[in-house]
């Protein structure tokens, strides 16, 4: 066993110390024996004047024979195993997919982890002619070839060289515990052979069996070397959890201690976890704690929002279908507040609307049997610019808990102005700059006999002696903010 203070002294010279000083102390406490690493890289041999650990036996002893395990076995796959095989290179599954196979649920779709660099995989993909799809994660260790019309992304084993607390330059490994002990959390550094045999280095199998999120080694550590992590345990707290009180909290007091590294994060990357939050469980719980952690800032929210309608939204969301930005909208006290939210995680053109639509409106909702026609008025005053605005009036009714004129609504069909510019345009008796007040003004007439009038009957205001400015009085414009005329750029 070599002294630790010889060990700290080559690790100082090499790379993520602190990483590797933790997996000194897993392999001290297991007794095990310290021997050189094996790399399957050059550069990395070169980096690493360091004897490395011993690769560890797994903790876990489990083997998978699951229908979900055997349903994964598609011709593509048993196309890239036996390729993989033949060329004696392990390979096995890893992250998602082996954590839904613990919990009896089907992998929406499949990563695979290998010792073969991304070289080696495209020379033997390129020898059987096998399709490349992308080479922009090569850098990164990743391949993904096309076999019977199923993508297969395959990745080379890894391990951090330098972090940012937003990226990662890697070197390439062969040591199936170094790739579980650069991941972030403890149920995501599993892996599971082709033959269906558990390795878990982390007990993360123990962990997803009691419900818990659980970083690998220290949390602090994980979270600074990708603060995205932060997001990222919040997600899974969601998605794994029975009980929205189980936080550890050192690891909170690390996230809150860490939080202003959320700043550095692309907008794209926060509001991609964030969307995912949303779709979970415990949505009012997880934000109500990211708030005590002091999350906001830097997520674009604001300090301050009411706690008790942010609940009361989410309550609805689990049996309404809610979009994912409609509970966010309780956050918001101004439209201002959306803009700044909506600049600094860039939100789609269609989100944007849909919170815009609901913080607008929120504080005014009508009341009473007259907000069928107040709603009507907003539908048909809008839907000739903004076809969304249906779905959006669905989103405002889910996010009030109106289900009354949710199920009018839901099947509801916009009347439709009848007369268009060309047809005004082509009686003769106005035009030019005349036309779109006189539109306007039909449009109310319309819109007065209760959206009933045909094209037939409006043009029947026309005639030698209409006076518009008289029909302008009597019909009356009423103006609505269905929608922002423009997406403000802060």
């Amino acid at each position: 066993m070599w002294p630790l203070q010889r060990f700290c002294g080559v690790v100082h010279r090499s790379f993520n110390s602190l990483r590797l000083l933790e997996i000194f102390r897993y392999r001290q406490l297991s007794n095990i024996t310290v021997s050189k690493a094996r790399f399957s890289s050059k550069a990395a041999s070169q980096m690493l004047s360091a004897d490395i650990c011993k690769q560890p036996e797994p903790t876990a002893n489990v083997k998978i024979n699951t229908p979900q395990f055997q349903s994964l076995f598609t011709e593509g796959l048993k196309t890239v195993q036996k390729l993989f095989k033949d060329n004696n290179y392990e390979l096995r599954l890893c992250g998602g997919a082996v954590r839904d196979l613990l919990m009896n649920k089907e992998p929406k779709d499949i990563d695979l982890a290998t010792v073969a660099t991304p070289d080696q995989m495209v020379a033997m993909f390129e020898k059987q002619n096998i399709r490349l799809i992308s080479a922009n994660g090569i850098s990164h260790g990743t391949v993904t070839c096309r076999i019977a019309e199923q993508n297969m992304e395959i990745t080379t084993l890894r391990i951090d060289k330098v972090t940012d607390g937003r990226h990662a330059e890697v070197v390439f490994t062969d040591d199936w515990f170094l790739d579980a002990s650069r991941r972030d959390l403890t149920f995501n550094a599993m892996f599971l052979t082709l033959d269906g045999q558990l390795i878990d280095f982390y007990n993360g199998k123990d962990d997803l069996e009691n419900l818990r999120v659980k970083f690998v080694g220290e949390a602090e550590q994980r979270i600074k070397e990708d603060f995205l992590r932060i997001l990222r345990y919040f997600r899974f707290f969601g998605k794994i959890a029975d009980d929205n009180t189980k936080h550890d909290i050192e690891t909170l007091n690390c996230i809150t201690q860490n939080a202003h590294g959320l700043a550095g994060i692309s907008g794209e990357r926060l509001w991609m976890e964030l969307k995912l939050i949303l779709c979970g469980r415990f949505v009012f719980e997880s934000f109500k704690c990211m708030h005590q952690c002091g999350l906001f800032p830097y997520l674009g929210l604001p300090s301050e929002f009411n706690s008790d309608l942010l609940e009361t939204v989410c309550a609805k969301a689990r049996h309404l279908n809610m979009h994912h930005v409609t509970p966010l909208a309780a956050l918001f006290n101004t439209l201002n507040e959306v803009d700044i939210c909506c600049e600094k995680l860039k939100l789609s053109n269609a989100e944007y609307h849909i919170l815009w639509f609901i913080v607008a409106y929120k504080h005014t909702l009508p009341k009473g049997n007259d907000r069928f026609n107040a709603y009507m008025e907003m539908l048909v005053s809008g839907y000739r610019f903004r076809q969304e605005l249906l779905s959006n009036l669905h989103e405002l009714l889910k996010f009030a808990g109106d289900i009354e004129a949710l199920d009018y609504f839901t099947n509801f069909k916009v009347p439709s102005f009848p007369l268009g510019g060309e047809e005004v345009k082509s009686r003769g008796q106005i035009k030019g700059k005349q036309i779109a007040p006189a539109m306007s003004t039909l449009f109310a007439i319309w819109r007065h006999s209760g959206y009933t009038l045909s094209k037939q009957q409006l043009l029947e205001h026309f005639g030698p002696d209409t006076n518009w400015t008289d029909l302008q009085a009597m019909y009356p414009q009423i103006e609505t903010k269905f929608a922002p005329k423009k997406r403000r750029k802060l």
